[in-house]
This record gives C-alpha cells, structure tokens and sequence, in this order.
C-alpha cells in the first residue's frame, strides 16, 4: 500500500492479516491500530520529507495463544517522524514475542523515533519476550528512544481499588484496561 503526498489514513490490522507492506510519501500520515494480531510481519517506509507514523499495538493473550509480531520500520527521508507504542496483557499460558526495529539511515536527518513495548503478566506461566531495536545511521536526528518493560499488577492498586469495595476481579480487569488504553 502507498500513501501519498499529505494523505492521511487510518489503517486497522485485522487479527488475521499476516502481512502488510506501507509506504508513505511527502507529509502522508499513517495512524496503524494492531488488534490481537496473532502473527503479523509489518514492514514500513517513511520514503519522503515529513512522512508521518504512528502505530498502537494491544494484545490480551488468554489459554495458550501466541502472538509473534515483526515490525521493520525505515526512515528514508529527513523530517519523518516514527512512533510505535505496544501493550500486552497475557494470563494462563500465553506467550506475547515482539521484535521491532526502527532503522534511520543516513538521509532520516531531524527525524524523531520512538518505539515502547510494555507487558503485564497475569499470571506465573504467561510469557512476553519484547525485542526492540534501533538502527540510526545518520549523525544529525531529532530524538529516538526504544523502551520494552515487562511486570505484574500493582499490589497497591489492586488494595486500593479493594478498599473502596471493588472485587479482586473487577480490580484486575480494570487496571488492565487502563493499562492497554
């Protein structure tokens, strides 16, 4: 798929879809949502001056599924900006694996990226194995940072939200939702 000069689209990657190949020309913005992908390979090109993504990943992996996600991001042209923000919740058995990357190369000067990948175990047997990486190629960016975080609820959250006569339940499932939005 290409976008071209100043489009701006919203793409939503059904659970199914496998694959996806984008490009952005000059000042195309692309907001991506990821919902439940299961195995997806994602591959971005910001090809031209101030192209624009922004990608946001939830994932709420119950039983034994597995979710296996691949981005390959370039940032081919100054001024583009990249930002990709990940969030999982796994119990029982399930299995999140992430593997990102952003690469700027020598012609992505002034670009911003930003690539986050966060999970929250629900459960001892569950599983989020988050790979993020940047690639930059270039001397002169804007900023770009990578960051991947892993935990479980906070006990002092769900004592609160307790205290207040909400059940462990209800509790859990609201910090979860706060954590995936």
């Amino acid at each position: 798929m290409i976008v071209g000069k100043g489009q701006k689209i919203e793409i939503e990657i059904a659970e199914k879809q496998e694959a996806e190949t984008i490009e952005l020309k000059e000042g195309a913005h692309a907001h991506i949502t990821i919902i439940g992908a299961r195995t997806l390979r994602l591959d971005v090109v910001l090809s031209e001056e101030g192209a624009v993504l922004e990608i946001n990943g939830i994932f709420r992996g119950n039983a034994d599924e597995e979710q296996n996600v691949i981005l390959h991001i370039v940032q081919d042209a100054p001024y583009t900006s990249c930002n990709v923000r990940f969030r999982v919740a796994l119990k029982d058995s399930a299995r999140s694996r992430f593997d990102g990357l952003i690469r700027m190369t020598e012609r992505a000067t002034d670009s911003h990226a930003r690539l986050s990948y966060r999970g929250i175990l629900l459960s001892k047997q569950s599983r989020a194995m988050p790979t993020p990486r940047l690639e930059i190629l270039t001397k002169r960016i804007a900023s770009a940072s990578h960051e991947a975080s892993i935990g479980t609820i906070d006990p002092q959250q769900l004592f609160y939200l307790q205290s207040r006569g909400v059940s462990r339940k209800e509790a859990e499932r609201l910090i979860v939702d706060a954590f995936l939005t």
